[in-house]
């Protein structure tokens, strides 16, 4: 399949869950978030948080699997929101690697 000799490189795009209203409610298009893995309830989670630390949401994306395999061979990654609207914030997630 194309792009299969670079799994790691695949952007994915997506909703995040778990939004936290206050701080996604200053998100403009355009803003990056970083990509972090996270223990969540006892489960490696993605999460994106803003500029200032801040917890965005969690990345929950049938892409989020791999993801955190690329991230344990030593990948980075960081997401641009693409919209917000009312609490759902959509992203896309890219290599920074």
């Amino acid at each position: 399949p194309a792009g299969s000799g670079r799994p790691c490189q695949i952007p994915v795009r997506t909703y995040l869950s778990n939004v936290r209203t206050r701080p996604a409610g200053s998100l403009q298009e355009g803003d990056r978030l970083s990509v972090e893995v996270a223990e969540i309830n006892g489960r490696r989670s993605l999460i994106c948080n803003n500029q200032t630390g801040e917890l965005i949401g969690t990345i929950l994306s049938r892409g989020a699997t791999r993801l955190l395999d690329c991230i344990s061979k030593g990948y980075s990654y960081s997401a641009t929101v693409i919209e917000v609207d009312y609490g759902a914030v959509e992203v896309i997630v890219r290599s920074t690697s």
